[in-house]
């Protein structure tokens, strides 16, 4: 991971940061991305502390000008990019009838368009280093719906859209994409959700960061389309 620049979106908290710490013990190249600066701040002095290079810039992925000058400050400081994980989403689960626009929309720019800015402005950076990669931690909404998710689930399977669709544009000109079906992850994820569960019996974060990691070691040519990833008390959902 040496040679690898990296970018993380959502690398404040939860898997993103996990993530980081992990390719930092590696010694990767990071540029470091969430909403607020001071998290990210803290999180590049823990990585060079590990061995890694880290550079942190806020940005908000709804927000097109700053995605671009988020790859533009990462381009300038490395020279190249080779890798996006993006983890950046919101979430909101209510019953369809009961779910409001304004979280509809919050869901679709985050979880969606965020990764439509990021994918177009970080691709014509990789074809130009010969190709590049994406790891896109999805999530099992994703994949299968359940009671309560039609917003959520919508969003997410755009997102799945949008990527096998950009598989296909760009699989012969060395960019890869990963989708991660994760189920239930501890994360902040779950403190705005009005939902009973035991979190205690949720993946860790460390435990999809170590998904994400797999994926991005695969050695090219191989090309790891995706992983699905449950908690043992959710198994075949």
């Amino acid at each position: 991971m040496q040679d690898k620049v990296i970018l993380i979106a959502g690398a404040g908290r939860g898997i993103g940061r996990a993530l980081a710490l992990k390719l930092g013990a590696q010694g990767a190249k990071l540029a470091l991305s969430a909403r607020t600066y001071p998290e990210l701040a803290m999180l590049a002095d823990e990585v060079k502390a590990l061995g890694g290079q880290a550079l942190a810039t806020a940005a908000d992925m709804t927000v097109q000008r700053e995605v671009a000058n988020l790859i533009a400050e990462t381009h300038a400081t490395y020279g190249r990019l080779d890798a996006v994980y993006y983890g950046a989403g919101v979430g909101a689960l209510s019953s369809a009838l009961d779910l409001t626009e304004a979280d509809l929309d919050r869901m679709w720019a985050t979880n969606f368009k965020g990764l439509f800015h990021l994918t177009r402005a970080a691709i014509p950076h990789m074809l130009t280093n010969g190709g590049g990669q994406f790891v896109i931690p999805v999530g099992i909404l994703g994949r299968h719906v359940m009671r309560n998710s039609a917003g959520y689930s919508a969003s997410k399977f755009a997102v799945v859209g949008w990527v096998k669709a950009l598989g296909e544009e760009f699989n012969k000109r060395g960019i890869r994409f990963t989708l991660l079906y994760l189920g239930g992850v501890n994360t902040g994820f779950w403190d705005t959700i009005e939902m009973r569960v035991d979190r205690t019996k949720l993946l860790t974060a460390e435990a999809a960061a170590d998904v994400a990691l797999y994926a991005l070691n695969a050695p090219s040519p191989a090309v790891v389309n995706e992983i699905v990833m449950q908690p043992d008390s959710h198994q075949f959902v």
